[in-house]
């Protein structure tokens, strides 16, 4: 395939060897710089920042609200909720799969759908602890709810303010055990 080079996009500060496979990328910066050169990376920020992450978490009712099944931390219709530093065990957990959802205790669950994730993220081997919180979508309601409830708890709780308008984050992952 034909090598595009940065001067034809007009970019002429980018490295050219981020258009080339990554192969040839690392000959390519082994000939531009020599053999044992590292390039200057005191200016490159030290973290990779993600957007939201979409998980899986249940809620009981308590007084028409959202509470978490656990912790009885109630979750107020549209506002974000900080749940502190989850490098310190503090935060929000949420699942990556249904499946993984369903294994934990469901006793107080009434109610199951996805929240977004953002700020600093923990990862675990089946979820994530996370500093910020969004109600997501709901998929799954206790069978005494009626519809017009689980359409004003829809209404009330999904629309809500941009999750990420609070500010980047710090995500940490791999292997740290399983919750």
């Amino acid at each position: 395939p034909p090598i595009i080079r940065p001067l034809d996009l007009g970019i002429p500060s980018m490295d050219p060897a981020a258009f080339l496979y990554p192969k040839h990328a690392a000959m390519m910066r082994s000939a531009l710089l020599g053999p044992t050169a590292r390039p200057d990376t005191s200016e490159l920020p030290l973290e990779t920042t993600f957007g939201e992450i979409i998980a899986w978490r249940a809620w009981k009712v308590d007084g028409g609200r959202l509470t978490s099944p656990y912790q009885d931390t109630p979750w107020q219709p549209g506002e974000i909720m900080e749940g502190g530093d989850p490098f310190k065990d503090h935060g929000f957990y949420a699942h990556k799969r249904v499946e993984h959802l369903f294994a934990q205790e469901r006793e107080n669950w009434q109610v199951v759908g996805t929240v977004k994730l953002w700020g600093n993220v923990v990862e675990h081997t089946e979820g994530y602890r996370a500093e910020f919180a969004l109600p997501h979508e709901f998929h799954i309601f206790h069978s005494t709810f009626s519809d017009s409830f689980k359409d004003w708890l829809k209404q009330e709780y999904t629309a809500a303010p941009s999750s990420c308008d609070s500010g980047g984050g710090r995500f940490l992952g791999g292997g740290i055990g399983s919750e």
